[in-house]
């Protein structure tokens, strides 16, 4: 699709750094990474909030930002509440299409055994002949990563296993049903402070970095945003400021791209533990805590790799003050879904009479599995004339002498 024809136009790109240097256009590496390590480090220096850091550095990515961004709305009375107010809803991960979105991934084992050393410790296990010194230490060794490449009687699960169970005279040795509790209790302690952290840290909303072709050849983007294209696609144009200044910053410096792979990343065990058992961090600990959550949160699977997606990611606490609604870049354009009913439709066109946007209509193509979108923008005053025209006409053609 394309709204006007294409004009060859050969200009040189040039950058204000070196290529070498990550505030490039032309940098080859991760520049997100590069950048938001260097936010990290000037907030420990400056001792300030990691988010607060970015806001004040997003000028260093200027170069990265693109110029336009895309974002797929079903029809409803929040996303027409997004279009009229020029905001963007910050949501919760957790309701996210894909369960593997945003999700905080950690070592539950590792949390569980140093819940049980601690324990056992704590009670003097030992000198209640719960366990041995060497039961103790092997405890402390064991293995709670992949089991497949280490001895069974090195991991985790096989020690605790040997601990509780005497396998010479096969029944349940003194203490197993205190172990077993322990690791229960654990075990829910560790997944209610998982699930609390990932609703407590970081409000999320997506736009998808596309072109044209894109925009009408990728149904898997209509299907699973526009409410199976009766919904309706915003063109943001990120060329213009937002009004305060301040709001700019903030929403420049949280947006990001995404990252596709096949592994999550895993959080550290040390600041999972301290964290779900509400041990103060060291400021760098907080920081470091913080960069993994933030670029766990930027990190989705392979198979998604199509959406070309950016981030805005914003503090809840921030997005509590906003209700959630956080003012954004001017829309430029609407695309309205192919299957969208004529009411709604005609909505959107008032919609866009009142605020000057462009909007244009999708349809099937005909014999490709693709979308097409006219040349030109819909021709809303022409429109609303030719219904207001076949009205009338309708009711000079009725049986009631009343409108002749």
């Amino acid at each position: 699709m394309r709204r006007e024809p294409t004009k060859f136009e050969y200009r040189r790109e040039t950058s204000a750094y070196d290529k070498s240097d990550y505030r490039s256009k032309f940098y080859k590496g991760r520049w997100e990474k590069a950048w938001i390590k260097n936010r990290v480090q000037y907030a420990i220096n400056d001792k300030i909030d990691l988010y607060e850091s970015m806001w004040e550095g997003y000028v260093d990515k200027t170069e990265h930002m693109p110029k336009r961004l895309f974002k797929f709305f079903p029809f409803n009375h929040n996303s027409l509440k997004c279009i009229e107010t020029n905001a963007v809803f910050m949501n919760d991960p957790s309701n996210f299409n894909d369960p593997f979105d945003c999700v905080l991934c950690a070592n539950e084992n590792e949390f569980l055994k140093q819940s049980l050393l601690d324990y056992l410790i704590e009670t003097d296990a030992v000198n209640r002949e719960i366990l041995t010194v060497e039961e103790l230490n092997k405890l402390k060794n064991s293995f709670c990563g992949n089991w497949e490449n280490t001895a069974i009687y090195r991991t985790f699960d096989s020690v605790v296993n040997h601990i509780c169970f005497d396998a010479e005279l096969r029944k349940m040795r003194k203490g197993s049903d205190e172990i077993d509790k322990e690791l229960y209790r654990a075990r829910i302690k560790y997944q209610k402070g998982i699930k609390e952290l990932r609703k407590s840290i970081v409000g999320v909303t997506s736009f998808a970095d596309i072109n044209e072709f894109k925009l009408t050849s990728y149904m898997e983007l209509w299907s699973h945003y526009a409410q199976n294209h009766e919904g309706f696609c915003v063109e943001y144009d990120l060329t213009q400021s937002i009004m305060d200044d301040r709001e700019n910053a903030m929403i420049l410096g949280g947006l990001l791209p995404c990252e596709y792979g096949a592994k999550q990343i895993v959080l550290s065990k040390r600041k999972i533990y301290k964290y779900i058992n509400k041990i103060p961090f060291t400021s760098y600990e907080q920081m470091e805590f913080d960069k993994s959550i933030l670029l766990s949160f930027l990190t989705k699977s392979s198979s998604w790799r199509y959406e070309n997606e950016w981030r805005l990611l914003l503090p809840v606490d921030i997005c509590k003050i906003y209700a959630n609604m956080i003012p954004f870049f001017p829309i430029k354009a609407i695309y309205i879904g192919c299957r969208m009913p004529v009411d709604n439709r005609e909505y959107l066109y008032r919609y866009a009479q009142r605020k000057g946007v462009k909007i244009y209509d999708m349809s099937m193509h005909e014999y490709n599995f693709e979308l097409e979108g006219d040349y030109s923008e819909t021709e809303i005053n022409r429109y609303f004339e030719l219904k207001e025209e076949s009205k009338q006409r309708n009711l000079k053609d009725s049986r009631y002498k009343f409108w002749e």
